[in-house]
């Protein structure tokens, strides 16, 4: 098998907050606000889990959640201890 951390922990797919990529935008990077990358984060990607405006359906990339019970240890351990926390669990991270 080849693979980092992903082959024994797990994988993400996070996209930035929209108001990063403005910044960046507004600092003078032109072509990378929010709504000029948006784009090719659908072409990007085929979203299993979620639909809508904020998820590729048709591209290269599958993205798919790990269901909670499949989860690995240390990942079950983080999200334990963000739940005693108090922060709400978010299943869609990028919508």
């Amino acid at each position: 098998m080849m693979g980092g951390g992903s082959s024994i922990n797990a994988q993400s797919a996070n996209r930035g907050l929209p108001r990063d990529y403005d910044e960046w935008r507004d600092l003078g990077a032109r072509g990378w606000g929010w709504a000029d990358v948006l784009p090719y984060f659908l072409k990007l990607e085929t979203d299993l889990d979620f639909d809508g405006p904020l998820h590729g359906r048709s591209g290269p990339i599958p993205v798919r959640r790990i269901a909670h019970e499949a989860m690995p240890p240390f990942g079950r351990a983080v999200g334990e201890a963000l739940s005693a926390t108090g922060l709400p669990f978010r299943e869609d991270q990028n919508g």
